[in-house]
């Protein structure tokens, strides 16, 4: 019982002193919140494999660029599909659109904001859980990567004046892409499963455009920082099923939202 409490404790604290994080939400790895499902790959333990699907909204309000003064915000909802391995190790894949995708930076001393279109996105990952205690806690581990397709604009607003698409000249580009691997705690209580960690990240960004006769250019650049850190918690109504709510703050001001099956 001590054990218990001091463990417990422990998570509780490392929790409430987190206080950034940045990029893509952290993937927990489905035998932390203890999934069940069916096994439709037999043989030793470390080679029985379960399917899942898991449906993600990630609500970005501001991601700060290291450079122009810059931010970025954008509705990202996906879909993924997930091959667990040995209830350790989870590999996975998603696709969906980028929603209200927005650069704003400071170039040539006039505020630019690229308004992008609904881009397709994609991204890639592995979730491993890395150490789990008879108590319920556990370590994890993610590594993943995120793109959004190159493409158009809405629009472009320029210190207040705004250009339709018709209206910009010249070759119109911008990139979006995200890598982060990520080292958490969780800890199982019942149904509920709360976890945090720090995370490592980087991104590539850019957009160029002419409006009103000049050239506007955020050429690439990188997010404000390369740490930080996340929190949230899995509910697990079902033995089949995982909601997770995340939220992020500080350089990122943002939550996300997902629904996991086992099939």
């Amino acid at each position: 019982m001590r054990m218990f409490i001091t463990r417990a404790s422990l998570f509780l604290i490392i929790f409430s002193l987190i206080p950034t994080l940045y990029a893509d939400p952290v993937t927990l790895p489905s035998g932390v919140k203890n999934l069940k499902g069916t096994v439709h790959q037999g043989g030793e333990d470390w080679a029985k494999a379960k399917l899942a699907m898991a449906i993600e909204s990630n609500f970005i309000d501001e991601i700060e660029l290291s450079d122009y003064q810059g931010k970025i915000e954008a509705s990202i909802n996906t879909i993924k599909v997930i091959y667990s391995v040995a209830k350790r190790v989870d590999i996975y894949a998603d696709f969906g659109v980028a929603s209200g995708l927005e650069y704003t930076a400071t170039i040539r001393g006039s505020n630019v904001t690229f308004k992008r279109s609904d881009e397709f996105t994609w991204g890639a990952g592995i979730a491993v859980l890395l150490y789990e205690d008879p108590s319920g806690l556990a370590i994890n581990t993610d590594l993943k990567y995120r793109a959004v397709q190159t493409g158009d604009y809405d629009s472009v607003v320029v210190d207040g004046t705004s250009y339709t698409r018709s209206q910009l000249t010249a070759e119109q580009d911008a990139d979006f892409e995200q890598w982060q691997m990520a080292l958490g705690l969780s800890y199982k209580f019942n149904s509920l499963t709360p976890y945090a960690g720090i995370k490592f990240v980087g991104g590539d960004y850019s957009a160029s455009t002419t409006a009103g006769g000049k050239t506007y250019e955020l050429g690439s650049t990188d997010m404000d920082s390369r740490a930080g850190a996340f929190a949230g918690v899995s509910i697990v109504p079902t033995d089949r099923l995982a909601i997770d709510l995340q939220g992020r703050f500080t350089d990122e001001d943002a939550v996300s939202a997902s629904l996991t099956f086992m099939f």
